[in-house]
Parts: structure tokens; sequence; C-alpha cells
């Protein structure tokens, strides 16, 4: 071949150029090579932030409405009151709500508690006699009796008497009655409505049998909403009765403020905190007034101290004898017109119905969960009504 004239192309055949700085490279590589064009910069950014974006839309939309949901939730809870009602906790009751019964020289609270409940009901009335007896401060000395049942539940001075019974569609599933003289517990008689027990769960009935006798005893509610958080004692009011099964320590000490101990000991709290016993006051012991629980039954209940160390639940197997009661029988008239009324209707409802234009009516507290009221009979005399009302 001439000089300048390339010959054929051998196509078996590779042919490599060297460059002027010695690199090698194929004629090959001089041919364009596949690409996509680059997406504008603006389009990429849209494009990545997309799926992150709709990821935070659908959070927040799951989380509006999930709040949606439980603000509907606890409006229904606590009867359109408002999410607000479940952080509220109500003051914890003082001194000056309690019912104080009669004492003598010794310390604490020595009660008998009748059970006049049918023997189904017995297992959860020894249940909750043992848990009140056995608190820790120990303020109370517990003899029980059981006797034949008596759904009217007579009233027995200086005595707790505990009932059940069917007593229709009242508005109430648990009841107690007080009566006291010159600002000081008589009796006590507490009723439980099989109407509702019956049909409602095991929880509730032990809520409702410890509530009671917490009312027997003295004691006032320890919160009165229903809505807010449950604080373990069965005086506040639930929705959730399984929570709140036991007495309580905050029950116990006020118990001990009132009655002192009934082993003798210090008073001071289960946290070692001082306790005083009232002298004055309505709930003080009126100078010279004969107690209900007089010398003799003391001396027979300490007979049965021993006793009370293996079983503790004292129980005696006859009626408690009759002890002489000087209330007047006009007294006893308004008092048993009055506590047939209250067992029957609401406390406002028997202002009205038995036309008691005598002595003074004191709403102690009205909700849509309980209420309480007070009547003055008169002559020192008045009866108070704790109903545990059915929602």
């Amino acid at each position: 071949t001439r000089s300048g004239i390339l010959a054929p192309a051998d196509t078996s055949a590779t042919m490599s150029t060297t460059n002027a700085d010695d690199s090698v490279y194929n004629p090959g590589d001089l041919a364009i090579p596949n690409f996509t064009v680059p997406p504008h910069p603006s389009e990429s950014t849209k494009n990545e932030g997309s799926p992150w974006r709709r990821r935070l839309i659908c959070i927040a939309v799951s989380l509006g409405i999930l709040i949606a949901a439980a603000i509907g939730i606890m409006l229904t809870l606590t009867g359109g009151q408002g999410p607000q009602a479940i952080f509220i906790q109500e003051d914890p009751p003082g001194l000056d709500e309690t019912n104080r019964w009669s004492l003598n020289s010794r310390n604490g609270l020595d009660l008998f508690v009748m059970n006049s409940c049918e023997d189904l009901w017995t297992p959860i009335f020894d249940e909750y006699i043992a848990a009140w007896d056995n608190g820790t401060p120990d303020a109370l000395t517990l003899t029980t009796g059981k006797f034949p049942h008596d759904p009217e539940c007579g009233a027995y001075p200086g005595r707790a008497n505990v009932c059940n019974g069917n007593y229709g569609n009242t508005e109430w599933r648990g009841l107690n009655t007080a009566f006291l003289r010159n600002g000081l517990v008589h009796h006590s008689v507490a009723k439980l409505n099989d109407y509702h027990l019956d049909r409602e769960s095991e929880s509730q009935k032990k809520y409702t049998m410890c509530h009671e006798l917490g009312h027997a005893f003295g004691l006032p509610h320890t919160d009165e909403n229903y809505y807010n958080f449950d604080r373990g004692d069965c005086l506040d009011y639930t929705l959730r009765p399984r929570n709140n099964l036991s007495p309580g320590e905050f029950n116990f000490n006020l118990l001990y403020s009132l009655y002192g101990s009934a082993n003798g000991d210090p008073m001071t709290s289960a946290a070692g905190e001082s306790l005083v016993r009232p002298s004055e006051g309505n709930n003080a012991r009126p100078s010279g007034e004969n107690n209900f629980q007089d010398e003799e039954e003391y001396e027979e209940n300490e007979d049965d101290d021993e006793r009370r160390l293996d079983d503790p639940i004292r129980r005696l197997g006859s009626p408690p004898a009759e002890m002489e009661d000087d209330t007047p029988a006009s007294v006893m008239e308004k008092y048993v017109t009055v506590r047939a009324c209250l067992e029957d209707y609401s406390c406002a409802e028997c202002v009205d119905e038995t036309l008691f234009d005598y002595g003074n009516v004191r709403m102690l507290h009205e909700n849509d969960q309980g209420e309480a009221c007070e009547f003055d009979l008169g002559e020192g005399y008045t009866i108070q009504t704790h109903k545990l009302l059915v929602r």
C-alpha cells in the first residue's frame, strides 16, 4: 500500500491507538453511550419528598381520628362532663363528715354487726368484716352473728344490721341508714338490693358490701366522681368495681382518728403520723350520756378476746338481747315513715311524699351516681341515708 492509504479493516482484529498521554483505547470506546436525561433538581426533590409527605399526612390524620375517638369515649364515660373529669380528684373527707358511734372508756370501736342476709351472701359478708376488722392501723373490734334472713332489716340499738332482699327496681343497689341521737350513731342498717345485684358481677357485689359496711362504721365517701381515676378503696365511686375492692389505708386512718386504737397503741397512722381523736364538736361523746355498749356487754366481749385471736371474726350464735331504748314514740314514728320513704323514693321526693314540715332536711350530696340526705326528726334525733345508685 501507498503511504497515507489505509488497508481494509480486518474485522477479526482489534485496533488500538496510543494517545499522546500513552493511554490506550479501543475504537468502540468512541461510541456514544446510552443514558437518560437527569431530572430537573426541583423535580427530583419533589419526587423524593412525596412519600414522606404522604406518610406524615397519614400519621396526622390517624392521630386526629384517634384523638377525636378518645374524646368521644371520654365524653360518653363522663356523661358529657368533658375529658377533664377523668383527671379531677376530689378532696378527701375529714372528721367533720363522719358519723361517730358512742364510746365508753375503751379505745377503738367495739361493734356488733348482725348478718341478717341469706346464706349466699355470708362468704362476702365474712370477707369484708375481716377486711375492715384487721386494718392497719386497727380501730375496729367487730363481733358478728348469723341470724335468720330479714329483708325488712330490723333496727337494734347499738348494732349495725346488714340485710339483702329483692327490693324491686329501686334507684339504688346499696343503701345505708343511720339513726343518730345528739350527733352519735344509735343504730345502723344496710340493705343490698338483689334486684340489681343478682345480675351484676361478683366484683360489684363485693364492692357494694364493702361500701355499705364503711357507711355503717360512720365513714363518708372518699370520692363522689365515678369518672376519675380510681383510688382503690370501696368508698370511692367507680365504674370499675374490681379496682376498688378494699377498705383502703385512708379509711383505716380516718377510723383511727375517729375512734382511736383497738389495741390501745399510740395513735399514729400507717405512715407514722400522729392521729388525734376528737374530744369536742358534734361527734364527741356527750358527757355523762349512757353508752349503748354498756359495761356488762364489754365484760362479755372481754371473754371473747382469746377466741378472737384464732378467728378474725367473733361470732355470737343468738340474737343480741334487747337493750333499753328510751327513744320517744313520736320520734320513732317519724323514723319509720321517713326510712320507708327513702327506700322507695329520692330524698327530694320524700320531702313532699311525707309532708315533712317538721325539722330540717339537709342534702349531703346528690348526683347521678349517689345521694345522701339527713332528716331532722326533732328532740336531738336525725336519720341519715346514703344511697349507691344504679346508673
